[in-house]
């Protein structure tokens, strides 16, 4: 099967416009490459003469250590074939041992298992000049062949930051044996992304190629397909025949991953959607799309400038906000020492609870936080305290964009609803989704420091599956969210089964601000997916373009961002945290740490960002199992005859607050189980395809019951209606 090349720690992915409609009809300019190990070879290249079929290559590697890959997209008997390999690059020539891949099918039928690698033989690359090489091969494989070509470099990667996350190669690790590849090219001032994607069909190799605008993460792209000749130097022009294939779409959701779909104009091909990770990157260039660059100087020059600058505002206020953006820089920077001596002058100025915190907080119609700056501080504070150590596994974090809603709304003046078809805000995907990744910056980090050190990979992933958005009034407030199980649901199962973390954003159901309305609109909150409860944070796309009437009032300034969304964030997750740990008694009823007669005796803070930071220091940092274990996604058994004797036992939902979080789980047939809780209630558990579920008349009807495994592989717990049962015994 194709595995990965040597050295190499990623995945696959794109390439081109059929080689410039098979390598000379769409020629684009390119820039030369400003990194000669980088880029010398890195691209497409083709023979003039011979349009239908060309190389593609691409360093990849530390610079001392750099490998090729190639691989040829040409004809075998007529029909399209690929040969690929790697070999450590040397400064003039590389000589490379191709396999040709056989046995394949198209996706969803591909069966790694059925792929079959043969050598094909050996192919030498002498790179002459920035914009030509030389190639020659020979093969004994039937039928045999040898030859020679001069190159010319087609296409070479952009300069700029997009080519690092962008161009490279990938591939699913469960389906390797097909993969693609991408670049990110120049042509005539205009970014655009290429794809090859080399695959298969009936058993044989194929191949298609395409290239089209690049618009920040996402990019449509029309392939064709080349047939009808065969391997040079028997290749010829006139026979090879050229035809549009279909589209895929190519969405990069992070440093390393991205979605792949796409829709054949026609059969034998099938539609299909997957999830491809990076096999290799161009070298020297590192990926980091999470990582957000502020200009801090700049981004205060605007928010002050607007007042009649920096002198309009009070002491207090521009030393808590300014102290609070120099200590997160200086933590992006690797500088905890400096940000924790920076936020520890500033308590001395202002002493943590002090009424100075909420002196003309909403100055100016502004969100800085109440009080200003506050809850970001007391964030920074947990992040440069925090003992962290390297742990291997990563919480997943996935921010899941409707791009589009079918949403339902209130109107004045009377509330009769409307319903409307909306796009969401073009800010919030806008410049690589600079708005989701600002907005989440201290959050992330906040994570890494109360799991001990735990990374967060989060990714942006856009549904083009429109969602629904409802609302309801109540007592005076007007709840719209998104239909969120709906919008999980139109992603891969294999990227729902490695989320941690949801975060869906869809478009607003509050018309404009909402500021016309005498009612309060709430457009967010914690829920849970899955039989499992995976914490989901719920917004629409207004909470971070604008603030809400009763946070201020016009667009958020980049500053505002930044001090405001964390502490929605924390707050939001710390809902999910009390109820994950509930045995600590923190948020026994809704919003508890509002009523201070409520905090626990040896709390000794004011307000809700004090309680946060004592609940952590005093209680969850130490709890069992740790926070890093807690928010890790369990692992789940896909059940089957034989390990329904593995499963009776006792379990307890913790804390246990009465009879029904008490259960013995029995055998009661060949495919049945016994849930049986203390409350003297009993039903049954059937295995069906792998899964345990309750029947329809059980007293909940028919509820999945996820088997969680422990780390060693043995029966850790159950799950019924989103709570944990842990085994006892």
């Amino acid at each position: 099967m194709l595995s990965k090349p040597v050295q190499s720690r990623r995945p696959f992915r794109s390439f081109l416009m059929a080689f410039t409609l098979l390598f000379g009809g769409l020629m684009t300019q390119h820039a030369p490459a400003s990194d000669p190990t980088q880029n010398r070879l890195s691209g497409l290249w083709y023979d003039p003469a011979l349009n239908g079929q060309g190389f593609q290559f691409q360093v990849f590697g530390e610079a001392d250590s750099a490998q090729l890959f190639a691989i040829w997209y040409t004809h075998k008997q007529g029909r399209p074939v690929w040969f690929y390999g790697a070999a450590p690059l040397s400064d003039q020539t590389t000589e490379i041992d191709l396999l040709e891949v056989m046995d394949g099918q198209f996706p969803p039928d591909f069966d790694a298992d059925a792929i079959r690698q043969l050598p094909w033989g050996t192919l030498t690359v002498s790179h002459s000049g920035p914009d030509s090489a030389e190639v020659s091969w020979t093969s004994d494989s039937d039928p045999a062949t040898r030859g020679s070509l001069s190159l010319t470099r087609l296409t070479a990667v952009a300069e700029g930051a997009q080519r690092a996350c962008m161009s490279g190669s990938w591939f699913n690790a469960s389906q390797s044996g097909h993969g693609w590849l991408s670049e990110v090219i120049d042509n005539n001032g205009q970014r655009e992304l290429t794809v090859t994607w080399y695959a298969h069909l009936e058993g044989r190799p194929t191949w298609m190629v395409g290239q089209g605008p690049f618009d920040g993460r996402v990019a449509e792209v029309s392939l064709v397909q080349s047939s009808g000749s065969d391997t040079p130097p028997r290749y010829n022009s006139e026979e090879a025949e050229t035809r549009p294939w279909g589209t895929v779409r190519v969405e990069f959701a992070n440093n390393d991953e991205a979605l792949i779909s796409w829709q054949p104009n026609e059969g034998p091909y099938t539609e299909g959607i997957l999830v491809t990770e990076r096999l290799t990157g161009i070298a020297g260039i590192p990926c980091r799309l999470d990582q957000t660059e502020n200009d801090t100087a700049a981004q205060l020059a605007a928010f002050y400038q607007p007042f009649g600058g920096r002198d309009a505002f009070p002491d207090h206020y521009t030393r808590s906000i300014e102290t609070f953006l120099a200590a997160q820089d200086e933590v992006e920077n690797d500088q905890n020492e400096a940000a924790k001596a920076r936020l520890e002058s500033l308590f001395l100025q202002q002493p943590l609870n002090d009424d100075i915190w909420f002196r003309q907080s909403d100055l100016y119609e502004l969100n800085v936080g109440t009080p200003i700056a506050y809850y970001g501080l007391r964030m920074l504070e947990t992040i440069v305290n925090a003992e962290l150590q390297k742990r291997p596994e990563r919480l997943n974090f996935t921010a899941l964009v409707a791009s589009c809603a079918q949403v339902t709304r209130p109107t004045l003046p009377d509330y009769t609803p409307e319903t409307l078809d909306l796009q969401v805000h073009p800010d919030i995907l806008a410049d690589n989704a600079r708005v989701l990744y600002q907005s989440t910056d201290l959050f992330r980090r906040w994570l890494t420091a109360i799991t001990g050190g735990m990374e967060v990979n989060f990714s942006v992933v856009e549904t083009t599956s429109c969602a629904t958005v409802n609302f309801n009034r109540a007592n005076g407030v007007i709840v719209s969210y998104p239909d969120a199980d709906a919008m999980v649901e139109s992603l891969p199962q294999e990227w729902i089964d490695k989320t941690d973390i949801w975060w869906v954003i869809a478009p607003s159901g509050v018309p404009g601000d909402g500021s016309d309305f005498d009612e309060v609109f709430i457009t967010g909150g914690m829920g849970l997916y899955g039989a499992n409860g995976a914490p989901l944070i719920l917004s629409d796309d207004g909470w971070f373009v604008r603030k809400p009437a009763h946070l201020g009032a016009g667009s958020y300034s980049e500053i505002e961002r930044r001090l405001y969304q964390p502490q929605w964030f924390q707050h939001e997750f710390m809902h999910h945290l009390y109820r994950t740990w509930p045995e600590f008694g923190l948020e026994a009823r809704g919003h508890q740490w509002f009523d201070r007669s409520t905090w626990p005796e040896d709390f000794v803070g004011r307000i809700e960002p004090d309680y946060y930071s004592e609940s952590l220091n005093k209680r969850l940092l130490t709890a069992s199992p740790s926070l890093a274990e807690g928010l890790k996604r369990p692992q789940f058994l896909l059940v089957g005859e034989a390990d329904l004797s593995r499963i009776p036992g006792r379990y307890e939902r913790l804390p246990v607050q009465n009879g029904y979080h008490t259960v013995d789980v029995t055998r009661s047939a060949e495919s049945t189980l016994l849930w049986s809780n203390a409350a003297g209630v009993s039903w049954q558990l059937r295995l069906e395809q792998g899964r345990l579920y309750t029947p329809a008349d059980s007293p909940y009807g028919r509820q999945p019951v996820p088997v969680e495994l422990s780390r060693d592989g043995a029966i850790a717990a159950l799950w019924f209606l989103g709570e944990r049962y842990q085994r006892k015994d």
